[in-house]
């Protein structure tokens, strides 16, 4: 198959599982799910604590869906495309924004991830990646940031 057919079938796959019918909706932690990136990500304040059983939202423009992380912080999402733009956001208990980053999936030669003064989280996948590891840490002004976070801690 194709490169740009494989990533057309992945991206309405995970479409139609994450956003089915554009509801905002709640749904435990994904694992193992088939083809496609998957991203495990946790959040955290800026002073470094976890933010337990927080709700995350990705949404990609049109439609949304809503993740609850673990108590730790940790959420896991399989199936996402490596290529295109995601928005992340953090919610309260009302379903408002605490805090949004927008990541952009591109390929490099690299693993990489940075956040701009934009609040663009710029994610670099090497072509073979298949998981990746962010940390997105909320800042008391309700800046989302994203980073790249490896077993021994992250880089910044």
């Amino acid at each position: 198959m194709k490169r740009g057919s494989l990533w057309i079938v992945s991206f309405l796959l995970i479409t139609s599982i994450l956003f089915f019918g554009g509801c905002s909706r709640t749904v435990g932690q994904t694992e193992g799910g088939p083809g496609g990136l998957t991203l495990k990500a946790t959040f955290e304040e800026e002073n470094g604590v976890p933010l337990p059983n927080c709700t995350v939202r990705f949404s990609d423009g049109e439609n949304s869906a809503d993740y609850q992380a673990d108590q730790d912080g940790v959420l896991t999402i399989s199936g996402l495309p490596a290529d295109g733009e995601l928005t992340v956001s953090v919610l309260d208990g009302q379903e408002a924004s605490l805090g949004t980053v927008t990541l952009s999936f591109s390929q490099g030669a690299v693993i990489d991830a940075v956040t701009d003064e934009h609040s663009v989280g710029h994610v670099t996948l090497a072509a073979d990646t298949q998981e990746i590891a962010l940390c997105f840490t909320l800042y008391d002004d309700s800046t989302l940031k994203c980073w790249l976070q490896l077993s021994d801690g992250r880089i910044v």
